[in-house]
């Protein structure tokens, strides 16, 4: 009975980030991004009945969530380490993003775009993990347990869900400037509380509960990293994740694929 039905979205994130430390066992870390999100929707008339009304797009782009953390050496013996993750989501991504739309009447108007086409969590968000990791010779795995709690409710009286992941990884390197990674990797994200009076359209990205839900995924990865020259002390590292489980909450557009490109330097 949904008038309005998402067919595809596609969601780019271009992230800036930089990393300093102070001292041997503690790292600052900043990191910005740039958000753009693409969704694809059929409209059908009012009512009832599966009679197509049209097809249309929406598109959201801008500033998202500043995030500041530090990552603190707790052990480090041979070839085992063991890091806290500590840090702090700023709200400085839009969650007021508006976009065209065709309704069931056969009109277009301009009304607040749908939860998951918004920019930032509105909230300042606390982000705990902690990180195990272990090297021999060429081998090297780990694990990380990390989670995103939110603070508070939003200045439109609502909060996304609480996140917590579970990852493990396992690489081997294959050359002095090669290694190749598998990582499995478990989400689980909460329904939405609280609801933006301004989002009520007919589609199940305007329904708080039909938020979230739980994944699993696995990615597999390239890394490079320069040896000489003008490529010295500059890694590019590239993984790309295909899901293994989903079980999502209400009716929502299953992932597809991510696709990771990263680009690093040290100095």
């Amino acid at each position: 009975t949904l008038r309005v039905v998402p067919t595809n979205m596609a969601m780019n994130m271009h992230m800036l980030g930089v990393m300093y430390a102070p001292t041997d066992w503690i790292t600052l870390m900043g990191m910005g991004m740039y958000v753009q999100n693409d969704m694809d929707l059929i409209t059908f008339q009012g009512g009832s009945g599966t009679t197509e009304l049209g097809t249309f797009s929406t598109s959201t782009s801008g500033i998202g969530d500043i995030k500041l953390s530090a990552l603190i050496k707790l052990v480090k013996k041979e070839a085992n380490s063991i890091h806290l993750n500590v840090g702090i989501s700023l709200p400085t991504g839009s969650i007021t993003e508006t976009s065209e739309v065709l309704t069931p009447m056969n009109m277009r108007p301009t009304v607040r775009a749908p939860y998951p086409m918004q920019l930032g969590s509105g909230s300042f968000d606390f982000l705990p993990g902690i990180t195990y990791s272990r090297s021999h010779e060429n081998f090297g795995w780990g694990g990380q347990v990390s989670s995103i709690l939110r603070l508070s409710d939003n200045k439109e009286d609502y909060r996304i869900g609480n996140s917590l992941g579970l990852s493990a990884w396992a690489s081997y390197r294959l050359s002095s400037w090669l290694s190749g990674s598998i990582r499995p990797v478990f989400t689980s994200v909460g329904k939405i509380k609280g609801q933006d009076d301004d989002i009520m359209l007919p589609v199940q990205t305007a329904h708080p509960a039909f938020q979230g839900g739980e994944t699993i995924n696995l990615a597999l990865g390239i890394n490079m990293v320069g040896q000489s020259g003008f490529v010295k002390n500059q890694r590019v590292a590239l993984e790309y994740g295909v899901p293994l489980y989903q079980n999502l909450n209400g009716p929502q557009m299953k992932t597809t694929s991510v696709l990771t490109l990263g680009w690093q330097y040290a100095f």
